[in-house]
């Protein structure tokens, strides 16, 4: 068994290829479960799995050098997203994440301002 420290990770534009540092990044995969019960179930609520989600949220620090919303990178736009699993060599990529929403967090005790991103694949994400 092999332990990976978290550091790492990157959000790609789709068009301009530049590679935003993250500082957290999260993926959640799950289903929708629609209620089936029918006669049948003995009293138990059962569900079928249908349709996939896959949502990805990451945190990137504001850097007025490199502007995120003038590269295009604001709610609605759909970006290729690559998210490096810590210092390993493997990674989860959508080449079509679409960004739901972008806000920015001015985080006094920290001493940062943070772009929180929220997005949704249009594309699955794939392990490599």
């Amino acid at each position: 068994m092999a332990l990976w420290g978290g550091y790492s990770g990157a959000v790609t534009m789709t068009v301009t290829d530049i590679a935003w540092p993250v500082g957290r990044w999260k993926l959640r995969k799950s289903v929708a479960l629609p209620n089936v019960t029918n006669s049948t179930s003995g009293g138990i609520k059962q569900r079928k799995a249908t349709v996939k989600d896959q949502q990805a949220t990451f945190e990137l620090p504001w850097d007025d050098a490199i502007n995120p919303e003038a590269s295009g990178f604001a709610e609605g736009a759909t970006v290729k997203c690559v998210l490096n699993l810590g210092t390993s060599t493997k990674k989860f990529t959508s080449t079509a994440l679409i960004l739901e929403s972008a806000e920015y967090d001015n985080d006094e005790d920290e001493d940062a301002i943070r772009l929180n991103v929220v997005g949704y694949a249009n594309s699955a994400f794939t392990y490599s």
